[in-house]
């Protein structure tokens, strides 16, 4: 069971800090870790992570809700 946890993170660029929230596997989700994200070039560092886990089924389930409460918004 691979559990993703929410977590906020960081990155020094040439044009200054930037900043995201981003689900991340439990082994990267603790604070202070260098972790790489895939659709995010570099390394970024973790500066908050949520307690709570969630299983990977249930976040791509909730994602998939978000998504779609979305939709007026999209088009």
């Amino acid at each position: 069971m691979t559990l993703y946890h929410q977590c906020r993170m960081e990155q020094e660029t040439p044009e200054g800090k930037v900043v995201l929230v981003a689900w991340i596997e439990k082994r990267g989700a603790k604070v202070g870790s260098l972790v790489e994200l895939k659709e995010e070039d570099g390394l970024w560092l973790v500066t908050t992570a949520d307690a709570e886990g969630v299983e990977a089924g249930e976040l791509r389930d909730k994602q998939a809700a978000d998504r779609r409460s979305l939709q007026s918004i999209v088009h």
